[in-house]
Formats: C-alpha cells, structure tokens, sequence
C-alpha cells in the first residue's frame, strides 16, 4: 500500500518549495512578485500557439529559480529530430529542451510539429480579414454620402488643362470651392444609396469565428440579435466551461509530471514516493436553497449526511460550545424552501 505519511511529506515539500521559487525572464533579477503564478501564466500561453516552455534551474538538489524561455529562442530542427531546442548564444542550433531541465508544454500533442495548425495560426488569419474590413469600412464610411465631383472638358483641352482640372475638383474636397475655364462643365452627383455596406456582417462574422476558436462558442460575448439567447447562452457557457476544464487537465499533467515529478526524484532518490499532484481550484457557486433542499430530501431518504459537510455547502458557520443559535423550526424551514424555489 501507499506510505500516507511519506506521501503528505512530499506533499509539504512541494507546498514549500513552489511557494517561495523564483521566477526570472532573460536572466533577469526576479522580485517579490514574480511567483509560481508567473510562471504558470507563461505556460498557459501554450493554449495559443501549442508551445511554451520554461527552464528548471537547481541548486543542491532544490528547485531554486523558474527561467521562463521567449518563444523566439524555441526552434524545431526537422533535419535532426523533432524535439523541442532552445536556442543560447553559443548554440545557435539549440540544446534539446530535455526533461528534468526544461518544461516543455505542448497542450493538443500530437504526430507532426507542435505549431503546425495552431489556434492562433487559425486566428492570424481571421484577424487579417478583420483588420482589412475594418480599414476598408472607414474608407467607404469616409467617402459615403458625399457628392461626386466630374467634370467634362473639350476633346481640344491640353494634358495640362487635364491635370488643372483634376488637380481643382480634388482640392474641392477639402476648400468646397474651385475655378474653372467655361470650357468646363462641373456636375455634382448626389449618392442615393443609403444600405449598409458589407463590412459589418464580414466584422461580425470575423468575431465570432475568433470566439469560437477560443471558446467553441460565441454566445458567452456575443448575444446580439439572437432568438432563444438565454437557453442557448446556457448551453454555450457549458461548451467553454469544458474547454476550461479540459485545459486545467492537461496542466495538472504537466506540472505534476514535469515539475513536480523531478523535485520529488532529487528530494527521495531511489525511494518510491507517492507523487504529489496539481490542480487549479475553481471557485464554486454553491445554491444555498437548492443545496438545502437536497439535504432536506437526504434526510427523509435516510441517507447520512455529515455535519460539518452540510455547514460547508450551506455557508453557515458550525456553533462553538456554548454559543446561543436558532431555535430549529421545521414550518419555518420549509417556508424558507418555498421561498428559494418561488425565486
């Protein structure tokens, strides 16, 4: 079986350490804020382009300091093999980013290079599309309404005449006014189309093609002329709540196979320590009534319910020893029950 007592110590050593490591970019010096934390976000970036890494730096067998590495100095050298290098001032090829030195966090793993089809590679060219429509909408926003200026010249005019006319009906568009020869007709042509351009549905669709990349669904930011919103909205919060959670997955590996897995290693050499894991918590919005009636119903099953379990999820502080409380009221719970449920 496990050694319980051997396992909360390496859980305690992990605890510690990860809690006082230094976090540092380009060697720079590392102040009080560049915690754990700093370097988790650092690899979170992986979510984008498939691929973060940080280095491990050890000092007497402790994990001393977190070196997070820029994404300009990761290459891939298909011509030697397909690990992950790091580039350094006297490799330019890099070093292999090996385990126990590097982490290397590669979210969607699989065949092939890392950062081909990335999500931000999806999104680069949504973007590009964006910022086209976007410049060209206010160009055609500019120009819309305003009146045409042309003008006719007789077929004997001269290049020059030519250029003084055009160079006069541009500076119109600006001074409002202009001097002409008789031989030129000057019209003015009023637009009469007043439908929206295109660039809007291009922009909407643009945007919510990015947070479906991002989200798998894009009623979470975007509810706008849409039928059955708050139902559908519901359903799409449980889309990007999947992807959260799937995310959080493949970083509790990570860490605790990568980070956590070598600290345990150099603190217990050649002992078989229970390896300790990692995980984020999600902050947990709890129904109070709805959670109470559930506990109402356990009860009138027969089913156990703890103590200190039913105070938690209900908010409610436990009573110290002595301390005055509630009289308990059975009419006044259910009361409470139907009030919750009518709200």
């Amino acid at each position: 079986g496990l050694d319980n007592k051997l396992a909360d110590e390496a859980a305690a050593f992990v605890r510690e350490q990860l809690h006082h490591v230094r976090v540092t970019a380009l060697g720079a010096a590392a102040s009080q804020d560049d915690s754990f934390d700093v370097a988790l976000e650092h690899l979170g970036t992986a979510i984008g382009r498939n691929l973060a890494v940080v280095e491990l730096i050890w000092e007497r067998n402790k994990l001393a300091r977190i070196e997070l590495v820029p994404s300009d100095r990761l290459l891939i050298d298909t011509q030697q093999s397909l690990d992950v290098r790091v580039i350094t001032p006297s490799k330019r090829r890099g070093i292999v980013a090996s385990p126990g030195k590097f982490v290397v966090y590669i979210p969607h793993s699989r065949a092939g290079l890392p950062l081909r089809g990335t999500v931000s590679q999806a999104q680069g060219v949504i973007f590009l599309i964006k910022s086209l429509a976007v410049a060209d909408w206010a160009t055609y926003t500019e120009l819309f309404g305003m009146p045409k200026r042309w003008a006719k010249y007789r077929s004997g005019a001269t290049a020059e005449e030519k250029k003084e006319v055009l160079k006069m009906l541009k500076n119109m568009g600006s001074m409002a006014y202009g001097l002409f020869s008789e031989a030129v007709e000057l019209n003015f042509v009023e637009s009469s189309q007043r439908a929206s351009a295109p660039y809007k549905d291009l922009i909407d669709w643009c945007e919510r093609k990015q947070s479906i990349g991002w989200l798998g669904q894009p009623m979470t930011t975007d509810t706008s002329g849409s039928t059955g919103t708050f139902s559908t909205a519901k359903v799409h919060e449980e889309v990007r709540q999947d992807l959260v959670e799937d995310d959080v997955r493949r970083e509790s590996r990570m860490v605790t196979r990568q980070i956590i897995g070598p600290m345990v290693a150099y603190k217990y050499p050649a002992q078989d320590v229970p390896l300790p894991g990692f995980r984020r918590k999600f902050r947990e919005v709890v129904d109070r009534a709805k959670e109470a009636n559930l506990f109402a119903a356990a009860q009138m099953a027969g089913i156990k319910v703890p103590e200190d379990y039913a105070y938690a999820r209900l908010g409610i502080p436990k009573p110290a020893q002595g301390e005055r409380v509630l009289t308990p009221s059975l009419d006044a719970f259910g009361e409470g029950l139907n009030e919750g449920e009518m709200g």
